[in-house]
């Protein structure tokens, strides 16, 4: 009986290469299928990077039950006495991420030649096309090391800016820079590990929808937390008004949306349907680094391509019998689209608030803080207390019902995870 072939990665392993050697076999083996014309990102997703229930694909992973590492503790996984020369390191944006693999969009006016064609002297217009994709304004393929790799969820994220190196015949990671911003929260499976959605963006846009799906002003409320902590601007973008047909309609979403006009929350309202607001949201998003951010199916492939049909963003349809949205968007992607970037992420159902305890809550209702000197109790939660000013205002309209009845859902959620 014939010997069954022994697979490339255990040849990989036999002869002293580690996972970075492995990483490399992938690469190569991506490029092929890259460049042949398949879809070679499908071959690194899981249930997870799609952003799809594990349950639907029998994919559950076990809860982890130890504590999330800290910065000094990922890089002290770096293997001793192996330090990146960055003598030779190129400047980038992450631009998407697959596991082990990062598109990397190098800075301008950068070489960009490989350690084959410096040996050989000035690179040839047919090696340059052939060792980088800068020419052909591609994003660069890289190579994650093994302890960005292995914390790949929180230590590097799609607008992070890096240092690239060479490595063989291809590039590798070096060094992720210090974010300006960024969005995280909680992995849904495991709370304790973080996931970080997007760094360094100027301004976060919360895509909602008018009807199909609903306005949840809760993960709207979820969001806006969570953009405050990460230190960018936010700004509400009320998706499918073609969706509205009469006046009780549109009555609904203004009395939906007045809690936020209350506290001056940026707003606008788009189709990108029949084009309303899209040239004021392309005015606003000029000269940023913008997220788009929301629940499934509320439109943000959609306004991508109306805000430039030549990105041709994928899209996808809504479920008419759940009223819930169908994945498009598998994984964070940063678009240039001319005068702003924007970075698209999967659409989600839920969002955990990563490292938010009850007591921290109260500081991110503004409307809430300005009644909080009329409480009796300095440390009030505005659940329980007697004589809440914030309950006061509650019940005698002063405050809207929903917007506390959002407050108290969080407020609860976070006490039941504290609970744990």
């Amino acid at each position: 009986m014939p010997k069954k072939k022994k697979s490339s990665r255990k040849k990989i392993r036999r002869t002293g290469g580690g996972r970075d050697a492995q990483l490399a076999h992938r690469l190569s083996k991506t490029v092929r299928e890259h460049f042949a014309g398949t879809d070679a990102l499908d071959d690194f997703d899981d249930a997870e990077e799609l952003g799809l229930d594990p349950a639907l694909v029998g994919a559950e992973p076990p809860a982890s039950s130890a504590r999330p590492r800290t910065q000094a503790e990922r890089d002290d996984k770096r293997p001793s006495g192996t330090e990146p020369d960055l003598s030779e390191a190129l400047d980038g944006r992450v631009v998407s991420l697959a596991s082990g693999l990062a598109w990397i969009e190098l800075d301008p006016d950068q070489p960009t030649s490989t350690p084959a064609d410096r040996s050989a002297g000035e690179p040839t217009d047919e090696t340059t096309d052939k060792t980088t994709d800068k020419t052909t304004d591609q994003p660069l393929l890289c190579i994650l090391p093994s302890h960005l790799a292995e914390d790949q969820r929180a230590g590097i994220a799609v607008g992070d800016r890096v240092r690239v190196v060479p490595a063989g015949d291809d590039h590798r990671v070096a060094e992720v820079l210090p974010r300006s911003t960024g969005l995280s929260r909680p992995h849904p499976l495991n709370p304790r590990e973080e996931r970080v959605v997007a760094a360094n963006m100027d301004l976060v846009c919360v895509v909602a929808s008018t009807l199909r799906p609903p306005l949840r002003p809760a993960l709207i409320d979820r969001y806006l937390i969570a953009i405050e902590r990460g230190g960018a601007e936010p700004l509400l973008v009320v998706n499918k008004l073609d969706q509205l047909s009469t006046d009780a309609e549109h009555a609904e979403l203004e009395r939906a949306l007045e809690p936020y006009r209350a506290i001056d929350l940026p707003m606008l309202r788009t189709s990108a349907t029949d084009g309303r607001g899209i040239e004021a949201l392309r005015q606003r998003l000029d000269g940023t680094l913008a997220a788009f951010v929301g629940h499934s199916g509320v439109g943000k492939s959609s306004l991508i391509n109306a805000l430039a049909p030549e990105i041709d963003a994928a899209t996808g349809a809504v479920s008419r019998t759940l009223g819930t949205g169908r994945h498009t968007t598998t994984r964070s992607n940063l678009y240039d689209l001319g005068g702003f970037r924007l970075i698209d992420t999967p659409g989600i159902r839920e969002l955990g608030l990563w490292r938010m305890t009850p007591e921290d809550l109260r500081l991110h209702f503004p409307d809430f803080l300005e009644l909080a000197p009329g409480c009796r109790f300095a440390n009030c939660t505005h659940v329980h207390e007697p004589e809440c000013a914030v309950r006061q205002a509650v019940a005698s309209g002063d405050v809207s019902r929903a917007r506390y009845e959002a407050y108290r859902r969080i407020y609860e959620s976070l006490t039941d995870d504290s609970a744990r």
